[in-house]
C-alpha cells in the first residue's frame, strides 16, 4: 500500500510538473517530434469480467488488479484472485478506461472490467519511461472523448504524440525515463525538507 501510495504521489505531482515543463532547461532544450502513436503502441480490446468472476485471494497467494473505467485509485477497482489465463493482461502495459478515456500504467498484471482496453508498447520501457508516457498519452484524452467508443482504436492508432527523440529521430525512451528520475528524486528530496 505504501509502494502504491508513493508511486501515485510521484504520478501526481510529475502530471502537474510536466504541466510546467517549459521553465525547465533541460526539458525545453530536448528535441522532440510529432510521431504516430501506431508506430509506438498497439491497441487491443480485453475479456470483461463481472465482479461476479471475481476470486478470493488465497493466503499469501498472488493477487490482481481488477481494472474499471473510473480514475478513482487509478482504476482499481478491487483485488481478485487468479481467473483464468485467457484474459489476464501482463503488467508493464496501459490500461485506456473508454468512459473518460484515461490511461494508466499498470505495474501489476490485471483482469478488467468492461469499456477497457490494452495499450502495449512496442518497444522495452521501464516503469518510468512508462509514467512520462502516461502522461503523454493522456493529451489525447480530449481528442478521443470528441469522437465515437466505436472509433476509439482507430482514432488512437492514427493520433500524433509530442515525443523527446534522439540524433535520428527515434523515441528516446532512456531520456523519459532519467528525466521521471529526476523528477523522483526532487519529489523526495523536496518532502523530505517539508517533514
Amino acid at each position: 500500500m505504501a509502494q502504491e501510495f508513493s508511486w501515485n504521489l510521484v504520478a501526481n505531482i510529475a502530471k502537474s510538473f510536466m504541466g510546467g515543463c517549459t521553465e525547465i532547461k533541460e526539458f525545453s532544450e530536448k528535441k522532440k517530434d510529432r510521431i504516430l502513436v501506431s508506430k509506438i503502441f498497439n491497441i487491443n480490446k480485453v475479456i470483461s469480467y463481472d465482479k461476479d468472476d471475481l476470486t478470493p485471494i488465497p493466503n499469501k497467494g498472488k493477487k490482481y488488479d481488477y481494472i474499471t473505467k473510473s480514475t478513482l485509485n487509478r482504476g482499481v477497482c478491487e483485488y481478485t484472485g487468479y481467473i483464468e489465463e485467457e484474459g489476464l493482461v501482463n503488467s508493464g502495459t496501459f490500461s485506456l478506461g473508454l468512459l473518460q478515456m484515461t490511461f494508466f500504467y499498470r505495474e501489476n498484471d490485471w483482469y478488467a472490467r468492461q469499456f477497457m482496453r490494452q495499450i502495449s508498447c512496442k518497444f522495452e520501457i521501464d516503469k518510468y519511461a512508462a509514467i512520462y508516457l502516461e502522461n503523454v498519452l493522456n493529451t489525447l484524452s480530449k481528442k478521443l472523448l470528441s469522437g465515437l467508443v466505436r472509433d476509439v482504436d482507430s482514432t488512437f492508432r492514427n493520433s500524433e504524440i509530442l515525443l523527446p527523440v534522439d540524433s535520428e529521430g527515434n523515441p528516446d525512451f532512456k531520456w523519459m525515463s532519467d528525466f521521471m528520475k529526476k523528477i523522483e528524486i526532487n519529489i523526495k528530496d523536496t518532502i523530505k525538507k517539508i517533514l
